[in-house]
């Protein structure tokens, strides 16, 4: 565990309490991502930053309270935006796993992430969150479907109309506003990570959820490897144009 190299993209709520988990486990390689400064209207559910930090960057202030409760951690920042596959590949490389906690509708950031750490061959997770609910799932390469595969299988023409309205929309996602919910996500989110990291289940493959209401996990959906999928797939088949077309990566 304190070998593992970790790249964490994204410092918001549930990106900050993911790299406080993982420090208080033993991870003492961490790599955090975010442009973002700490806006006022962050302190509702960004629980790790305080009012006198507003206008400083997240990583810095993520940084700080890290090295503040134990030095030990090699926690290394980056201000990047990730806006290319470039970019990602830029943040992710040397590292041994990725966590992938950027909430950008609709699935862009996502999707570079995704096919970056497949290029470099890296496990990822992917989280994101709701008021209500958090949802999970992870990518091997070339062991199982990958975030791409997820999205072509979910591909409808109401799936198309949801991106669309989302894409001209001034959507902000709405994550837990509560502290012990948003610690409880993290929690549910590295314990999974860890789970998997000593192989003592089969977690690919499925969209989990946890629903914060029953307070209970359900493997929402499950995804296989699809051979049209345009990161992980081996056909020529178009599969899924029309679905690329909105959620264009560079």
């Amino acid at each position: 565990m304190s070998t593992v190299k970790i790249a964490v993209l994204g410092a918001g709520g549930g990106g900050s309490q993911i790299v406080l988990q993982l420090a208080n486990m033993g991870v003492k390689h961490i790599h955090v991502v975010d442009p973002d400064n700490i806006d006022e209207s962050n302190l509702n559910r960004q629980f790790l930053f305080t009012k006198g930090q507003v206008g400083q960057k997240k990583v810095d202030a993520l940084s700080k309270f890290i090295n503040d409760r134990d030095s030990s951690v090699d926690l290394t920042i980056s201000y990047r935006r990730i806006r290319t596959v470039q970019d990602a590949l830029h943040e992710t490389a040397n590292c041994d796993w990725a966590f992938c906690a950027l909430d950008e509708p609709p699935y862009i950031s996502q999707r570079i992430v995704n096919r970056a750490c497949y290029l470099q061959k890296i496990p990822s997770v992917y989280a994101f969150s709701s008021r209500d609910s958090a949802k999970l799932f992870f990518v091997h390469p070339g062991k199982s479907g990958c975030a791409d595969c997820l999205l072509l299988q979910n591909n409808s023409d109401g799936f198309r109309k949801m991106i669309v309205g989302l894409q001209s929309s001034n959507f902000t996602p709405m994550t837990p506003t509560i502290s012990p919910n948003m610690t409880l996500e993290a929690s549910w989110i590295v314990r999974r990570w860890l789970d998997d990291f000593l192989n003592r289940k089969n977690l690919t493959n499925i969209l989990f959820r946890f629903d914060f209401n029953r307070m209970e996990e359900d493997p929402f959906k499950k995804f296989k490897q699809m051979p049209e999928c345009p990161t992980c797939g081996e056909s020529t088949d178009k599969a899924g144009d029309d679905l690329w077309k909105l959620i264009s990566i560079k």
